[in-house]
């Protein structure tokens, strides 16, 4: 499940952490990160109206309805694909899916005792993660201004949440696309570069392109793959955000945590792109420390491994797990983590199946 209300997952499967990525022509380059090499992985579009999914008429979405849909999609999923139904099943989400994730496992969890529990997706249910998420509609804001201090965007002391700038809220780090050119990017540039023959080329986390949004909207909305993915004509065009009227909830989704944790059902892991001010590291670490949970791994760092097998390993970021849930920040990534820094997010979402955080 992937980005705010109306966002959709097949950016996440194009541009994050799925097999394939267009590039500037269109054409399927491998990723060698992609989180199908550790699971079967599940794109789900929701709610309808985003992406190529549709509904008659105009609805406006809340995260009750939003759930009850998506409830109703798993299970019938599972219906029909019941060689599944043993595998030990997972929802991850980033962004808003810090709503959509827990509200939809509450809604298995509400029928995991009774007649329904041996059906799946009750009977296989293990648990979630998600991303930078949106878990009170306060956290971002509140902690903004620490976080802007903290990296140098504002000057300590001075209130504010905007910084001044072309830069990227999503990722602080990273070059934005300008409509008018594509450019070479470089992560942290300066005039020595120019003269480091190939030297962004052999970086062994590859550099996301600015431009990757364009891209994969003119993939997908060209005529044969929208054939192939046997598009209605009722969609109308792709975007990589829909236009569609959704009730933002307001109220807090740590309760629902408290609910999980309480059960001692779920394995829960929050995790953070330490660059992304939207829904910032600090804000997000706050609300896990005011649940009051017992520490069960003090906090460290952790690493992954280099697939080229050179340097390991290396740093991928901090972690800490309690007694219920775990939190992890990712290095130098931003809100869509998997974009950003995918070699260690692929660490991330194996270690968080095995159960390791």
């Amino acid at each position: 499940m992937n980005g705010g209300p109306g966002c959709s997952s097949l950016s996440g499967l194009l541009e994050e952490h799925g097999p394939f990525a267009p590039d500037k022509n269109l054409n399927l380059t491998l990723n060698p990160y992609s989180w199908n090499k550790v699971a079967n992985m599940l794109y789900l579009e929701s709610p309808a109206g985003v992406g190529y999914s549709y509904w008659p008429g105009v609805h406006a979405w809340t995260d009750n309805e939003t759930a009850a849909i998506n409830y109703e999609f798993i299970s019938l999923w599972f219906k029909q694909f019941s060689q599944f139904s043993t595998n030990a099943f997972y929802i991850t989400g980033e962004s808003y899916a810090g709503h959509y994730v827990p509200t939809l496992a509450y809604e298995i969890y509400s029928r995991s005792s009774g007649s329904q529990a041996s059906v799946a997706p009750q009977s296989n249910f293990k648990g979630y993660m998600v991303g930078n998420p949106s878990t009170h509609m306060t956290d971002a804001e509140s902690s903004l201004n620490r976080y802007l201090q903290y990296h140098a965007m504002i000057p300590l002391g001075e209130l504010g949440t905007q910084a001044d700038g072309f830069y990227d809220p999503y990722d602080i780090l990273v070059d934005k696309c300008r409509k008018t050119y594509l450019r070479d990017y470089i992560r942290f540039p300066h005039p020595f570069n120019n003269y480091l023959q190939g030297w962004p080329e052999k970086r062994y986390v590859p550099n996301p392109d600015v431009c990757e949004d364009n891209y994969v909207d003119a993939y997908l909305n060209s005529p044969d793959v929208r054939k192939a993915l046997h598009a209605s004509d009722n969609a109308g065009t792709w975007s990589v955000c829909a236009n569609i009227l959704y009730k933002f909830g307001t109220e807090s989704i740590v309760p629902y945590y408290q609910t999980f944790i309480k059960s001692g059902k779920y394995h829960i892991v929050v995790f953070s792109g330490d660059a992304d001010t939207v829904v910032n590291f600090v804000g997000t670490e706050e609300w896990i420390q005011d649940l009051k949970l017992s520490v069960v791994e003090k906090w460290g760092h952790w690493n992954y491994t280099r697939i080229d097998g050179e340097n390991n390993p290396q740093v991928g970021g901090w972690r800490i797990k309690y007694n219920g849930i775990g939190f992890v920040t990712v290095k130098g990534a931003g809100h869509m983590v998997p974009w950003y820094q995918p070699a260690p997010a692929l660490e991330l979402f194996t270690q968080f199946l095995k159960g390791n955080w």
